[in-house]
This record gives C-alpha cells, sequence and structure tokens, in this order.
C-alpha cells in the first residue's frame, strides 16, 4: 500500500519563472513519519523544503518545518515567503496570518510587492574568530578584497557574514571544501555602486547541502546588524534591496524594512513575491 502526499513548486524571491529560489511546500505533512521528512527533502534536493502542519495554537494558520538535505532548520527566508504564498493561494485570500516556526510566530501579510514576514528575533552581529585571510582563501579573492572584519550575524540563524568589492561577486572562486572545513554558512555582501540601499550577496553553506543559494532571506535578515555593526547606521527607517542569485542564472530580489534607534536594528520585515511551478503527489510506502 502506499500513500499519496501533495506537494507544490514554488520560485521564490522573484516574478519570473526559472529564477529566484525554488522552494518544495509539502502538504498535509502530519501524514508523514519523521524519518521521511529529511528524506523527501534529499529527494527534491532543493535549498529547502518546507513542511506544512496545522498550528498547535489556532490563532495561527499553520505550523512550519523547514529542511535542507543535510538538516532541519528553526527559520529560513524563502521558505516562509514560499509557504506564505502557498497558503495564500491555497486559501484564495491574501488576509494577514500568522506563522508557527521552531524560531517562534512570524506575522505574515500580503501587498503588491507579494508576501512580508516579520522576524521577531532582533538581529545581532559580533567578531568572529576567522581571519581575512582564511575567508579569502575559501572564496578565492585576495585578502584586500575581504573590506571589513568577518561578524557572525544571525537573526538568529547565524551566517559567517564579509563584505568585498561589488566586482568580487562575480570573480570569486569559491572552494566549497574549505568553505566547509570553516563550518560556518558564508555570506559574502557587496554594496552596489552609487545605490547606498541596494546591495549584492551570494551564500555558500555546502556543510548543510547547499553549495550556493540563490536567495537567502535569512542571511539577508541579518544584514542591517552587520553594516550597523561595521560602519554604523544613522537612526531612522530604512528600506533596502538585496539581490541574489545572478551569478547562479537565478537572479532574486528580498526587500527589507527595520528601524534603526540609537544606533541598534529592531526586527527586520523580509518581502518577496514567488510563483508556482508545479503541483503534484508523492508517492509513499505505508
Amino acid at each position: 500500500m502506499t500513500r499519496s502526499v501533495r506537494f507544490e513548486t514554488w520560485d521564490v524571491f522573484t516574478r519570473e519563472r526559472f529564477a529566484g529560489n525554488p522552494l518544495a511546500v509539502v502538504k498535509d505533512a502530519d501524514a508523514l513519519r519523521e524519518d521521511e521528512l529529511a528524506a523527501i527533502s534529499r529527494e527534491f534536493n532543493l535549498s529547502e523544503t518546507v513542511f506544512l502542519y496545522p498550528p498547535t495554537d489556532t490563532d495561527n494558520i499553520a505550523r512550519i518545518r523547514i529542511f535542507t538535505p543535510g538538516r532541519e532548520l528553526a527559520f529560513a527566508g524563502h521558505p516562509t515567503i514560499g509557504a506564505a504564498h502557498a497558503i495564500a493561494a491555497q486559501r484564495a485570500s491574501r488576509a494577514a496570518f500568522n506563522l508557527e516556526l521552531k524560531a517562534g510566530v512570524f506575522a505574515i501579510s500580503f501587498d503588491d510587492a507579494g508576501a512580508t514576514f516579520v522576524n521577531p528575533n532582533p538581529p545581532t552581529a559580533t567578531p568572529s574568530h576567522v581571519t581575512r585571510a582564511m575567508l579569502a582563501d575559501a572564496l578565492g579573492l585576495e585578502s584586500a578584497d575581504i573590506l571589513a572584519a568577518p561578524m557572525v550575524a544571525g537573526a538568529p540563524t547565524p551566517f559567517l557574514t564579509v563584505e568585498a568589492p561589488y566586482d568580487a561577486l562575480g570573480r570569486m572562486a569559491p572552494d566549497m571544501s574549505a568553505i566547509a572545513r570553516l563550518g560556518d554558512e558564508i555570506y559574502v555582501v557587496a554594496r552596489a555602486p552609487g545605490e547606498p540601499e541596494m546591495f549584492r550577496t551570494r551564500m555558500f553553506a555546502p556543510s548543510i547541502g547547499v553549495p550556493e543559494d540563490p536567495a537567502t532571506g535569512s542571511a539577508a535578515c541579518a544584514l542591517p546588524a552587520y553594516v550597523a555593526a561595521t560602519s554604523g547606521l544613522a537612526d531612522g527607517h530604512c528600506a533596502w534591496t538585496v539581490e541574489q542569485g545572478v551569478e547562479m542564472g537565478r537572479p532574486s530580489l528580498i526587500r527589507l524594512a527595520f528601524d534603526v534607534s540609537a544606533g541598534s536594528v529592531g526586527v527586520v520585515a523580509v518581502s518577496g513575491a514567488a510563483i508556482r511551478m508545479q503541483a503534484g503527489e508523492l508517492h509513499l510506502d505505508d
């Protein structure tokens, strides 16, 4: 005997098909055994697969669990945005709702830009033991290309974050073995020339089964804390755009909104579009 479980795939942080970050959304996940979650994630072999469950609190619309091919995550940005779009499509409503994640309850809303979540975890940035030379070697860059001290930035998922020149993103030659030996997900940030609110990024996480990610909303959540720690931010409201996935041929746009008070960054809102690509069924043995 077999069981059938519905799934969809979505391209997230894009309005264009075959762009953005692909995501598998598995519905009716309460019909799955615990060991099947990781196996299904490996079968899809995407950056992340998200599983939808009934909420534990009826004030919320759903509970989600997020898996890479290598492990479960408490929070990730593109699965949260993708799940929000999938749930809204299923409900045929763009009314606001709450999603339960292991990292907390996330408020979801919709507008012309797509779905927005508010991360309840304020971003932080702390110094890293990894040196500029170590990072430059792992990324295939010169030490002079590492523009600021590496820091561990998270909200709450930690990323080894470093700033590089804009042109370095296209000429780096990452060594996945060296990156994995550093033991961290590496988020490389560049400021767009002449556009202080525009960033371009790349993210590498071979240790969790993601050699390179086309769009990393969880890392983008922590970017304001990294910038505040390395170069400072003026008080007030900020709206930033983060471009990622260009070098992979999967261009993505992540929009951030946050407030800065007394030099500290508050909670970050992340917005992004998504488009459904596939719908089908998984057939599993009883």
